[in-house]
């Protein structure tokens, strides 16, 4: 992560501030990467285990990243910043690391059942 953060300055000097398109670019092709190193494949069905199994993490600029196995969101570390006039951030609370809840706690399980669609509010998984 801190390899990522330097050579995005040195490619990207002028840039005060790397940007989240580039920053969730890095955490999906390193988080992709790890899954497929981990899976020794890229069978999507194979992949599906490594998350499965609870550690698919990722070491990202902002902290460690997991796959949490049953909504198969990410967990991220959550902070108030103020960015000052000097373009410098001052970190006014740091929230930690937040799980993905709100799926789990409507009874998302992809580990138990995969209706193949896409859930929102409006949208929630039926219960079983």
């Amino acid at each position: 992560a801190e390899d990522f953060k330097k050579r995005w300055r040195t490619k990207f000097p002028d840039e005060t501030y790397i940007n989240d398109m580039g920053y969730n670019a890095y955490v999906a092709i390193n988080m992709y990467r790890m899954l497929v190193e981990a899976a020794k494949s890229t069978d999507k069905a194979e992949i599906r285990k490594v998350i499965a199994t609870g550690e698919a993490c990722i070491d990202a600029p902002e902290g460690r990243i997991c796959i949490d196995p049953k909504s198969q969101h990410t967990s991220h570390r959550m902070r108030m910043i103020r960015v000052k006039p000097d373009h410098t951030v001052e970190v006014i609370k740091d929230f930690g690391d937040i799980e993905p809840y709100w799926l789990g706690q409507v009874g998302c399980d992809l580990t138990r059942h995969d209706p193949k669609q896409q859930y929102s509010p409006s949208n929630l998984p039926k219960k079983n």
